[in-house]
């Protein structure tokens, strides 16, 4: 049984550690850290820090992560209008979608019935655009 340590004791300069240390977290508070949350119409990407959202209305929850994981590893502000436009354009379609079946369920005219059924056909078409170039994104 050994009655002294065994192993040298290191003596560390604190202050140097300590402004390390604070470096170090103002970096990371002036970076941001970004997460996903879950907001009413799909998911949104938050700030922790300053507790802004970066995007919001993500649809699917890949995508937000992606996204998180994207903004997080670079150092330099990214911008996100193209990816705001084809969320915008995902949803409207949606949208567009919902209207024209509820309208060919509850209609009793001829001509609105095959003027949303030909416009339901073409929503159809374009949601699934949008939502082919939101997973390439």
């Amino acid at each position: 049984m050994a009655l002294r340590r065994t192993r040298k004791n290191n003596s560390y300069n604190k202050d140097k550690l300590a402004n390390k240390l604070d470096t170090l977290a103002s970096n990371v508070a002036k970076k941001g850290v970004f997460v996903v949350t879950k907001s009413d119409p799909g998911y949104k990407v938050f700030n922790i820090i300053n507790k802004k959202v970066l995007l919001d209305n993500i649809p699917y929850l890949s995508l937000a992560k992606e996204l998180t994981d994207k903004v997080n590893k670079t150092k330099e502000p990214m911008s996100f209008e193209n990816l705001n436009r084809q969320i915008d354009r995902y949803y409207k379609h949606l949208n567009d979608i919902l209207f024209y079946k509820n309208t060919i369920k509850n209609t009793n005219d001829f001509g609105k019935l095959t003027s949303a059924e030909s416009r339901l056909q073409e929503s159809i078409y374009a949601f699934k655009d949008a939502k082919e170039k939101l997973i390439l994104l």
